[in-house]
């Protein structure tokens, strides 16, 4: 890469690291590049991920320790826009200035009062489906 950067060097290689990634990517060692390990995975059901979200209460308190009066607000506007839970929105009041700031909301956070299996996903208030993910403890394999 280009030691120094410039408006002209961004996001590229030198010529000799372009030249030297080539050669690499030409050679029969570049083949360790296609090796795929198996991945041990377990299923994170529904009711797993209940367990362990976090309230939009406790999401404001978390985020913003320094405001002894910090509450969640369900919805909020400001020039006519409208923040709320329902769009993976945590609005945060500080009660004391009386101004609000809106957070996106974290994965698995509840987001819908009508129906207490939906929530946040990607920023979206949607029913979650079964999700496959990694275990805590950690499988390493030897190449």
């Amino acid at each position: 890469m280009s030691p120094s950067q410039t408006s002209e060097s961004v996001h590229r290689f030198s010529v000799c690291s372009a030249e030297q990634l080539r050669v690499f990517a030409t050679s029969q060692t570049a083949n360790c590049l296609q090796n795929q390990r198996p991945r041990h995975t377990s299923n994170l059901h529904v009711n797993k991920i209940k367990k362990e979200q976090v309230s939009p209460e406790e999401f404001c308190k978390r985020k913003h320790p320094e405001l002894s009066n910090v509450s969640y607000q369900k919805e909020s506007s400001y020039n006519g826009t409208q923040f709320s839970i329902d769009k993976c929105q945590i609005v945060c009041l500080n009660e004391e200035s009386n101004k609000f700031t809106v957070h996106d909301a974290p994965d698995n956070t509840p987001c819908s009062d009508k129906n207490n299996i939906k929530m946040c996903l990607n920023k979206e208030c949607k029913i979650p489906k079964n999700i496959t993910t990694f275990p805590k403890r950690t499988y390493y394999t030897r190449s």
